[in-house]
């Protein structure tokens, strides 16, 4: 049984150590030595089976206070260095359409069913249809925009 209580001792250590170190590689050491302690107390003959089920329960409770000890010691430390993002990304936009082309009008550079491309002021810009397919070569006028898409439709000849 002294052999058993090592060998947790050890697998305690690396687990707790993988909350710090990430990778992977000392979990899966601490876990195949938390289950070698176990294989170890049970085939002890020696040893009670009374005490067998008590070390289980008792190296099992161990394990999840180990794992609350070490989440509540990462959440309290003040690093600079942590990997946890510390600001928000409040007002960050992958992509923005420009909003000073509403109302222009241009041509389908090519059929939009419903997204493709179009020409204002000889300036090539994506698109989505508003009404769905318009045909290339076809006048278009924008009426919104939404991410980096503009919102066209159909400009009906007069």
């Amino acid at each position: 049984m002294p052999y058993a209580f090592l060998i947790l001792i050890a697998a305690l250590i690396c687990i707790y150590l993988e909350f710090f170190l990430p990778g992977g590689i000392l979990a899966l050491i601490g876990s195949f030595l938390y289950l070698i302690s176990i294989v170890f107390a049970f085939f002890d003959v020696e040893v009670d089976s009374i005490y067998k089920v008590i070390f289980a329960i008792a190296s099992a409770f161990s394990v999840m206070l180990l794992i609350y000890i070490a989440l509540k010691q990462i959440k309290n430390r003040k690093s600079s260095n942590d990997f946890f993002l510390q600001t928000d990304q409040e007002g960050f936009k992958a992509s923005s359409y420009r909003q000073d082309l509403i109302g222009k009008e241009g041509i389908s550079l090519c059929d939009l069913k419903p997204s493709g491309y179009i020409l204002i002021d000889e300036q090539k810009f994506s698109a989505i249809a508003d009404t769905g397919y318009i045909d290339a070569n076809r006048q278009i006028v924008v009426i919104a925009g939404s991410g980096g898409n503009l919102l066209v439709k159909h400009l009906e000849t007069r």
